[in-house]
């Protein structure tokens, strides 16, 4: 790995190898083999590596040559694997090509940085229950359902801030809208990589190739069904992050319109008023109310009278102080709850016509007509 010390052996140019079995007491090892992980080699010993090993030229092509397909190939004494992975930036969903190469006495994987599932398996193989009748096949299973694992790992987070972002659309935070963008494009980056890699898991689990054992295509396969259903949770979040969008756009616009409602009935209480002090500001000189003495205050009063009645009326119609927005965990299930309860009203109404009714004697003329006790 990049600033480690490089291992080899038989000048062999490689970053990291393992020889096993490795003193796996107790446990029956599944024949001699080895792992070379390359881990951003230059084309000399990617070429050096290759030769050793006997990989033809198409596949060293591939190896020094990324593309953004990922398919299984079999060549012969080897089976050749392109995956892609998720790269161990915690900033942005980016992938690395890795090229798995399964023999039957050796694994050979390239890749151009490190990878948190390859660097997880390597880790793991030195544990002695890992060793216990593991082959190259199985190990490169295992890589592929760890990729796997950290796919649904995402997906989870996703949903889970997409429940944040609820709370925030119904209160109408303005970040809403960015949040769901930047999700969107996340959601939409990360389903064409399952799909990638369930492709590959899928071909890899259906054909039969030599390299691949019974029991590495079983664990293959539990991938590929793994990753068929993060897919679908992706498709999810998608309509998830819709629904998000137009609740904050209901909220907003239903802010509006209480704005708009408010002003509108600080209009209509203040224009009766407007008039009132439009008549007697006009400079006709005989208007008969300049005169009294108590015009000022009759004027005013008049004014005040208005508006409050305007307000009384408006508060009694529902103009002023409509329904209120109210948080989401008070209401959460009741929709549901209300449902259950109007299912089971006929199989209770039905009840209570066949079943008798224990009545209490003097009690029936103060009962309650609907209290049908059974």
């Amino acid at each position: 790995r990049p600033g480690s010390t490089r291992r080899g052996t038989d000048n062999l140019p490689v970053q990291r190898l393992a020889q096993f079995p490795v003193d796996a007491d107790g446990f029956e090892p599944a024949g001699e083999w080895t792992w070379v992980d390359v881990i951003g080699a230059d084309p000399t010993e990617v070429r050096e590596i290759a030769r050793r090993f006997g990989f033809d030229r198409m596949s060293t092509l591939e190896v020094l040559h990324p593309t953004r397909a990922a398919e299984a190939s079999d060549h012969g004494t080897y089976t050749l694997a392109i995956a892609h992975l998720l790269a161990e930036d915690a900033d942005r969903l980016r992938t690395v090509e890795l090229d798995i190469f399964v023999g039957t006495d050796f694994l050979v994987t390239f890749h151009a940085e490190g990878l948190a599932a390859v660097d997880w398996v390597w880790d793991q193989t030195a544990l002695p229950e890992w060793r216990q009748g593991a082959g190259p096949d199985r190990i490169m299973a295992r890589i592929l359902e760890v990729a796997t694992l950290r796919y649904r790992d995402i997906a989870d987070a996703l949903e889970q801030q997409i429940e944040v972002l609820e709370s925030d659309a119904i209160t109408g935070d303005p970040r809403v809208v960015v949040d769901v963008a930047s999700l969107r494009g996340d959601a939409m980056r990360l389903r064409h990589i399952v799909r990638t890699h369930r492709d590959l898991t899928g071909d890899l689990a259906d054909d039969e190739y030599p390299s691949v054992g019974a029991l590495a295509r079983m664990r293959v396969a539990r991938a590929a069904r793994l990753s068929s259903r993060v897919a679908e949770s992706l498709e999810l979040v998608r309509s998830m992050l819709g629904a998000v969008l137009e609740t904050h756009r209901s909220s907003v616009a239903e802010r509006a319109n209480e704005i708009m409602k408010v002003l509108t009935v600080f209009a209509a209480i203040v224009l009766p008023m407007t008039l009132v002090a439009g008549v007697y500001g006009m400079n006709f000189a005989n208007i008969p109310e300049l005169d009294w003495r108590w015009g000022y205050f009759g004027a005013v009063g008049l004014m005040a009278v208005i508006g409050g009645s305007f307000w009384l009326y408006f508060s009694r119609r529902g103009f002023i102080g409509g329904p209120r927005l109210r948080p989401v965990t008070r209401v959460l299930g009741r929709g549901v709850a209300t449902l259950v309860d109007l299912t089971t009203l006929p199989a209770r109404a039905m009840a209570g016509l066949i079943l008798p009714r224990d009545r209490d004697s003097g009690a029936d003329a103060d009962a309650d007509p609907g209290d049908d006790r059974l």
